[in-house]
C-alpha cells in the first residue's frame, strides 16, 4: 500500500512514514488522530490467492489473547483496505538487532543479565507467556525484540517487548505443551 493511497485508516490512524518493511508487508509510524498518540501500523502485502493465510489476521488473533499482558504490543484496531490488510499497535522502541548495530547494547551487559528484571528474563518471560496461550514463536532473533527506556523514581531502566509476527504457529501438541527444536 503506497502511503499517497491512504492516508487514513478507519477514519482514525494517519499514516506519517514508512519505518520498516519484511517479507510479508511494511511498518508505517502513524498518529491516532483520537488520541494524538504514536503508534505503528503493519500493512500486509497483497495475498498471491485468497487461499492464502492472512498474517496480518493471524498476528490479530495472538495480540487478542495477549490483552494487557506485559511485554507485547497493545493492538489498537485492524482491518481491509484495497485487499490488503492492516492492523495498528501502540509504538515501542527500537529493536535489539537495530541498538547492538548503533552500539546501544555495549551498555547493557548488567541489564541483560541483571537478575529477575534483566532483559534476558524479560524476553524469556514474554516466550513463554505466548507459549501459554498455544502459539509457538518460530523466528527467535534480536530484531523480534524492541527496547524500551522507562524511568521510574528517577531510575531509568531498560525494558522489552516481544513482537508478535508472521512466524507465530499454533501448537497443536495434544498434551499442550511446546516442543521447541
Amino acid at each position: 500500500m503506497d502511503k499517497r493511497e491512504v492516508v487514513l485508516l478507519q477514519k482514525r490512524f494517519e499514516l506519517v512514514k514508512k519505518i520498516g518493511s519484511g517479507s510479508f508487508g511494511n511498518i508505517y509510524l502513524a498518529k491516532d488522530t483520537m488520541g494524538g498518540q504514536r503508534v505503528a501500523v503493519k500493512i500486509e502485502k497483497p495475498r498471491k490467492s485468497e487461499s492464502s493465510v492472512d498474517m496480518i489476521q493471524r498476528e490479530v488473533n495472538v495480540l487478542s489473547l495477549l490483552v494487557d499482558q506485559p511485554g507485547f504490543p497493545t493492538l489498537l484496531g485492524h482491518g481491509t483496505v484495497n485487499k490488503e490488510s492492516w492492523m495498528a499497535i501502540s509504538l515501542h522502541g527500537i529493536n535489539l538487532g537495530q541498538a547492538s548495530k548503533r552500539g546501544i547494547t555495549r551498555g547493557l551487559s548488567r541489564e541483560l543479565l541483571g537478575g529477575k528484571e534483566g532483559l534476558a528474563v524479560q524476553m524469556v518471560s514474554r516466550l513463554e507467556t505466548l507459549h501459554q496461550t498455544g502459539y509457538l514463536h518460530r523466528d527467535i532473533k534480536p530484531e523480534n525484540f524492541l527496547l524500551e527506556r522507562t524511568e521510574t523514581l528517577g531510575t531509568e531502566s531498560q525494558s522489552v517487548t516481544c513482537q508478535t509476527n508472521h512466524s507465530v504457529t499454533t501448537n497443536n501438541n495434544s498434551d499442550n505443551t511446546s516442543q521447541c527444536t
